[in-house]
């Protein structure tokens, strides 16, 4: 029954792969002409510019508050300083999910546009498979993160003469403290994007296919 715990991160791994699969077979979808492929690298590469550096301020943030939890929770007989440590791999596993789902929202933007020129089931199909690599990232990496640092304090610190389960739960608390933070970078990245993913581009794709000009440009 001890080797049940196992089938948790095992788990994880399987939704992890899964997202692989689906990010594997979004990227493969027709991107449209060479203009529309334009467009999507400009979006692609400024949001991920500006995710690294949002990234970039939030490490100092993570390292900080992490120093601050373990040295509040160093003197507590019902925690520990490792709870600083825990912070730190919720912050790590938060950015990984915030950094592959937008990373895949981006392609699958285009994608989407695209898809909607043949039909609303096509389009629909790119759009769902390129939120579920975000869903299944946030889930795969948020329970791994989670089951591998139980079993390791479980097996460092546990047993009989060891630290309670209700110690343990208290020190894994920090994991999910380090979700707040990072969730809210990677709400504000998608909000640097046109990432209204479902209906934005399908509506646009089949109002006006491949992004035509109907009026000429105002001269300046």
């Amino acid at each position: 029954m001890e080797n049940m715990i196992y089938l948790i991160p095992a788990a994880a791994v399987l939704a992890l792969l899964f997202a692989l699969l689906k990010s594997s077979w979004v990227s493969k979808q027709d991107a449209g002409n060479d203009k529309m492929k334009s467009i999507a690298d400009n979006i692609h590469e400024g949001a991920m510019a500006f995710l690294n550096r949002e990234y970039r301020v939030l490490a100092i943030f993570v390292v900080v508050v992490a120093i601050l939890l373990a040295v509040g929770n160093r003197s507590i007989e019902t925690s520990h300083t490792l709870i600083g440590v825990s912070f730190v791999f919720g912050a790590i596993c938060s950015g990984l999910a915030g950094f592959f789902g937008m990373k895949i929202a981006t392609k699958a933007n285009v994608r989407t546009t695209n898809a909607a020129r043949e039909g609303l089931n096509p389009a629909l199909g790119v759009a769902f498979s390129g939120g579920t690599v975000m869903g299944m990232s946030v889930v795969g990496l948020g329970v791994l993160g989670l089951s591998v640092l139980y079993i390791v304090y479980t097996k460092m610190y546990g047993g009989e003469d060891g630290w309670t389960i209700s110690r343990i739960l208290q020190v894994l608390s920090g994991f999910p403290w380090a979700l707040r933070p990072s969730r809210c970078s990677r709400a504000s990245a998608a909000a640097s994007t046109p990432r209204r993913p479902t209906w934005a581009p399908i509506w646009w794709a089949r109002s006006r296919p491949a992004f035509p000009r109907t009026t000429p440009a105002t001269p300046r």
